[in-house]
């Protein structure tokens, strides 16, 4: 695995990982994993982006906290993404989203940029 790909909420940093519990969710939402990259990219509603977020978040806190039972980190509720962040926070995931795709599936996921 490469480099890790976070975002700030809260005060604190959560690593974004694309599990394959995560890729098996995101499917199943979306009807396969072809069409989230397409969705990411341009047409997703606020609640699924808010979703993607709080998913992949907690997927990377699940696999700290395996690792890290003494000083784990809390699972986040798509209610405290949606506190936590504002509209400009958002725009600056959007392309971590698709470099987590990217990187974790070994797909190339196209940008609308």
């Amino acid at each position: 695995m490469g480099k890790a790909t976070t975002i700030e909420l809260g005060g604190r940093e959560y690593e974004l990982v694309l599990t394959t519990r995560a890729m098996r969710e995101l499917s199943e939402r979306f009807g396969g994993m072809e069409r989230v990259g397409d969705r990411i990219s341009g047409d997703l509603s606020l609640q699924d982006f808010v979703w993607i977020v709080t998913l992949l978040a907690n997927q990377g806190a699940a696999r700290h906290n395996l690792a890290n039972a003494a000083n784990p980190i809390p699972f986040l509720t798509e209610e405290q993404v949606e506190l936590l962040t504002v509209p400009s926070d958002l725009a600056e995931f959007g392309p971590k989203l698709v470099e987590v795709l990217r990187r974790d599936t070994n797909r190339i996921v196209q940008s609308k940029n």
